[in-house]
């Protein structure tokens, strides 16, 4: 049970952060892409938006070259022991999200333009430390043998867990000002399909004597449509894809452009906005002291063993469940960017970018340059920071074949060579067909 727990919150969370890849920003001026500035003149009269992903994935622990042990066999397999050893005495944070943009459509008149578009939008975020990560890999009894701190101090566990599914149908409006300045803003209904969000405002748990535990509780788990059920041994998970609709919400958009020959500016604010869920809460707020459990290895724990203490464990662990009502908000963002235009073939700029009512909030600092040999192909690359201080390295391109335009994004270049070697991946593609002067 614990193996299975660990497991999916590791690879739930490195799967697939809300965060902007850089590369699209800088061919904002030829380019249709997801959370495109709505106050920005299209490149054509006409737009239709094909399918067009984008995904990211972040793990602040470190990459899967720290996880991995090649077995004799040539198989690999994880070791969170290893992990283990190499984390220091904080939270660390594991996110991902990704975008999926079904269809579109664009409309180009005098003064004014709109689009319509559809898309589905997933993200995940687990916090963690190394008090919880070595009770899982090391059991309670093992722990205590290469943590000397278990000895004389309560370990403070407090993972925190939210994910969430969703669906979103918008329209985007823009007004031309003058030959230089738009204003363009959107809305979104939202259909939300599951929503999971762990707070645990304490975990202590007190393992100095191999044969008791004493843990001190105040957690609340909330779950719209995807864990049914909470004991001390399970929980079930299961999603019937039946709530179109049931967890309705809105979203808003504003921007601000400017532009003149050599320079364009843009300014806008997204994902202002909510969801309501219909679900359950699972709670406990107790002291729980249990005797007579050593265990050496969470993640290879014999099942049996619990057969013979489940029934006293759920007594004294038992979960408060209720059906509740609650709303999210979005994790808003700003971004700010600039452009100037050194010539018909090349530009430079610099973006800021900030997602806010994440756990913590999240800001990146981007610069990119642009060459555009023809009027078929443009390429470019990028650097940024970002707040978990980590540098990366973008490339970015674009081809027109006629109506087609084609573009692909690549966030951090070095994982494209070694994604083993990584604790950042990130990239974007789509196709459009753009017609009309």
């Amino acid at each position: 049970m614990a193996k299975s727990i660990i497991c999916i919150l590791f690879f739930c969370g490195y799967a697939l952060l809300p965060a902007q890849d850089p590369g699209p920003l800088f061919m904002a001026k030829d380019q249709m892409y997801q959370d495109r500035n709505p106050a920005m003149p299209y490149p054509k009269k006409n737009i239709i938006g094909l399918p067009e992903m984008r995904g990211q994935i972040y793990s602040e622990t470190g990459t899967l070259n720290d996880w991995n042990r090649k077995n004799p066999d040539g198989t690999q397999s994880i070791y969170l022991q290893d992990i283990w050893k190499s984390l220091e005495r904080k939270d660390y944070t594991t996110e991902a999200g990704f975008s999926i943009k079904s269809f579109s459509f664009g409309k180009k008149y005098d003064r004014w333009q709109f689009n319509l578009s559809h898309r589905i939008r997933g993200d995940v975020d687990f916090t963690y430390n190394k008090d919880l990560v070595g009770l899982v890999a090391y059991g309670n009894y093992g722990l205590l043998n290469v943590e000397p701190l278990a000895m004389t101090q309560v370990l403070d566990l407090r993972p925190r867990l939210s994910t969430s599914l969703y669906q979103s149908l918008g329209i985007e409006a823009a007004y031309f000002i003058n030959d230089q300045w738009s204003l363009g803003i959107g809305a979104d209904y939202l259909a939300g399909w599951y929503e999971v969000d762990a707070k645990v405002r304490k975990f202590d748990l007190d393992i100095h004597d191999p044969l008791t535990i004493s843990a001190k509780e105040d957690w609340t788990l909330r779950s719209a449509d995807l864990i049914q059920s909470v004991s001390i041994d399970s929980f079930n998970v299961k999603y019937d894809g039946q709530a179109l609709g049931k967890h309705p919400g809105a979203a808003f958009a504003v921007g601000l452009f400017h532009h003149t020959s050599q320079w364009q500016f843009g300014l806008q604010v997204r994902d202002l906005g909510w969801i309501s869920w219909e679900g359950k809460a699972y709670s406990r707020k107790a002291e729980t002291n249990y005797s007579g459990l050593q265990v050496n290895d969470f993640l290879n724990v014999d099942g049996g063993i619990f057969d013979h203490i489940k029934d006293t464990l759920r007594t004294l662990t038992n979960v408060d469940e209720s059906n509740i009502k609650y709303r999210t908000s979005l994790q808003s963002r700003i971004i700010l960017d600039a452009q100037y235009h050194l010539s018909d073939r090349w530009s430079g700029g610099g973006a800021i970018y900030m997602v806010n009512n994440a756990p913590a909030t999240y800001w990146r600092v981007m610069a990119g340059t642009v060459y555009r040999p023809s009027q078929v192909f443009e390429f470019g690359g990028d650097i940024s920071l970002d707040s978990y201080h980590k540098i990366n390295l973008g490339l970015f391109g674009a081809l027109r074949l006629s109506i087609f335009n084609i573009y692909m994004s690549m966030e951090h270049l070095p994982g494209f060579f070694n994604p083993n070697g990584t604790s950042r991946l990130g990239g974007s593609m789509g196709i459009n067909l753009m017609w009309g002067e």
